[in-house]
């Protein structure tokens, strides 16, 4: 239930700041963007959630909370991998420290 209500109360602040500092209707929605869009919510978040709820009944929450320093190390490398971006060195020292 917690993770329900920080995930609306997360989005609707979002959209409220997407409001206020985006193009409005800058979204071009087509079929490739549908599919990337939906490849994220449910790689991203769906199968992760289902993935830490499973792991968390199985194991230690002191064993289990390292992980969540895990995800921004996650965002850096795919950003590295798949969209050529370079890795500063404030942000290698962030993984080094991370990990």
């Amino acid at each position: 239930m917690a993770t329900g209500w920080q995930f609306i109360l997360g989005g609707l602040a979002l959209l409220v700041l997407a409001q206020w500092f985006e193009v409005p209707f800058s979204v071009n929605w087509n079929w490739t963007f549908g599919l990337n869009l939906f490849t994220l919510e449910l790689g991203g978040t769906a199968l992760p959630l289902l993935l830490w709820f499973w792991l968390m009944r199985r194991a230690e929450l002191t064993r289990m909370n390292a992980f969540t320093f895990l995800p921004p190390v996650f965002a850096l490398m795919i950003s590295t991998v798949f969209f050529g971006e370079r890795l500063q060195l404030i942000q290698a020292a962030g993984i080094a420290l991370s990990l």
